[in-house]
This record gives C-alpha cells, structure tokens and sequence, in this order.
C-alpha cells in the first residue's frame, strides 16, 4: 500500500506540476493574443495609413500634372509675348525712322513753300516795279 500511497503523491505531484504548467501556458497564451491583438491592430492602421497615402500620392501626382501643364501654358504665352515684343520694338523702329522720313518731307516742303513764296513774292516786286515804271 505504501507504494500505491507512494505512486498517488507522486501522481498528485505531477498532477500539480502539470496543472501550475497549464495556468502558466494559459497566460502565456493570453499574453500572446493580447500582443496579436495588438499587432494586428498596428497593422490594420499601418494599411489604413498606406492607403491615405496612397491616395495623398495620387493627389500630389494630378496636381503636379496640373502644375506641369499650367507651366507649359505660361511657357507658350512668355514665348509669344517675346515675339510679340520683338515684333513691336520693330514697328516702333520703323515708325521711328518715318517720323524721320515724315520730318524731313515736311522741313523740304516747308523749305520749298518758302522758296516758292519768295520767288511769288519776288515776281509780284517785279510786276509792281514793271506796271509802275
């Protein structure tokens, strides 16, 4: 009987053993799915925040397409208000230089109206001194 007591401590001590084991494993396992909670819920969020940034990096992506294109567009107006300044400069430079032109005529007309009043004048004299004589 002593060895049936004997194998009954030992039975109850292994049972003890193994009962203190399993509350151990038991909280390791709660501790392990309270961390996998908590992984998972970092991961939900990370995914989350990827997709906002995804969706940040495809607005990024329009607006600098939009930019780009605006820029194109002021590129082709610079271009052509250079053009049209060129050209403008031009026409300033020739009307300029008719303005010389025009001056010019105008002191040669005046020159000639002076000449021809003059000589108007001198005829009339000679009429005077002729119809007088």
């Amino acid at each position: 009987m002593d060895g049936l007591t004997e194998r009954f401590s030992r039975l109850q001590q292994e049972h003890e053993n193994q009962l203190s084991t399993n509350q151990q494993l038991e909280v390791e396992v709660a501790r392990k799915s309270s961390q996998l909670h908590e992984k998972e819920d970092v991961e939900v969020q990370l995914r989350s925040e990827m997709t906002k940034q995804g969706k940040d990096i495809e607005n990024l992506k329009r607006k600098v397409q939009a930019v780009e294109t605006l820029k194109q567009s002021l590129e082709k107006d610079k271009e052509r208000l250079k053009q049209e300044f060129v050209k403008k400069n031009k026409d300033i430079e020739e009307l300029k230089h008719q303005a010389i032109v025009d001056k010019k005529t105008l002191s040669e007309l005046a020159n000639a109206r002076e000449s021809a009043e003059l000589r108007l004048e001198r005829q009339q004299q000679n009429t005077k001194g002729i119809s007088f004589s």
